[in-house]
């Protein structure tokens, strides 16, 4: 009998703790095995504010994930270069347990899982070995971006097989979509398939964060001060359209984007 597929997702984590659980709820159902790889300072060296093992902790004992992992910022090298090596640190712990395909996620985006069910149907059915969807954006639990400018369109790799050659960042090879590099998953695999889901999304809550200046302060692609403030403007500009909160997000107060 064939061996069933086992499907894991590594997240990496450092702020933006009161969207995970809710991001882990959205893809628990569809995971064997979930991974969280957190760090206590930013690449900048900034400390996170808030005690991040223990909520850790707490999500594991409740299911919700299955293993923590440290990453130990290094000052030396560039913040890309360091989201890469933390991702790869979530990447080796999947091979380990016997993953066969990995997803790599953050804290503020959450799948429909009926939607992942029929991804991974069709990746074994189809011998996908690398696939794609596109990204929604939202400025909060219930306001999500319009198209525009800069803001889309956004894809990102979701589930990609795996072996003991695997690595992120490492792919030079043309993709079906233009997705973060420091996701792009590369190995040793003589056929390869890529697939763009048209009609599955991911749902990123990019702009939705109790402290939306710490995030754009410690993003691996930081900008000087004075172009992190042109582009919260353009951010606080940009229209939206009032939809459902479908994930139950929790609603919080937002320090406004100064």
């Amino acid at each position: 009998m064939k061996k069933k597929p086992k499907f894991g997702a590594s997240y990496s984590v450092f702020n933006g703790l009161e969207l995970l659980e809710t991001s882990l709820r959205s893809i628990r159902s569809s995971c064997d095995y979930i991974n969280i790889v957190y760090s206590d300072e930013s690449w900048y060296g900034e400390k996170s504010p808030a005690k991040v093992r223990p909520i850790l902790e707490d999500l594991v004992s409740r299911g919700l994930a299955d293993e923590i992992l440290e990453y130990k910022v290094d000052p030396k090298i560039h913040p890309k270069s360091n989201e890469i090596k933390k991702r790869n640190v979530g990447m080796r712990a999947a091979l380990h347990v016997g993953c066969d395909y990995l997803m790599s996620v953050d804290a503020d985006e959450c799948y429909i899982a009926s939607e992942l069910e029929m991804m991974k149907k069709e990746i074994i059915e189809r011998g996908i070995t690398h696939s794609y969807v596109c990204s929604l954006r939202y400025k909060s639990a219930t306001e999500m971006y319009v198209p525009f400018g800069e803001m889309y369109p956004e894809y990102t790799q979701t589930f990609c097989k795996i072996n003991r050659f695997s690595k992120f960042g490492g792919s030079k090879r043309k993709m079906v979509a233009l997705v973060d590099p420091s996701r792009r998953i590369s190995n040793r695999l003589q056929m390869q398939k890529h697939w763009m889901f048209m009609h599955i999304y991911q749902h990123h809550y990019l702009g939705y964060r109790k402290d939306i200046d710490g995030k754009f302060r410690n993003a691996a692609l930081a900008m000087t001060p004075s172009a992190n403030k042109t582009r919260r403007a353009l951010w606080a500009s940009q229209q939206t359209v009032k939809v459902e909160n479908i994930f139950n997000l929790p609603i919080f107060k937002q320090r406004k984007i100064s």
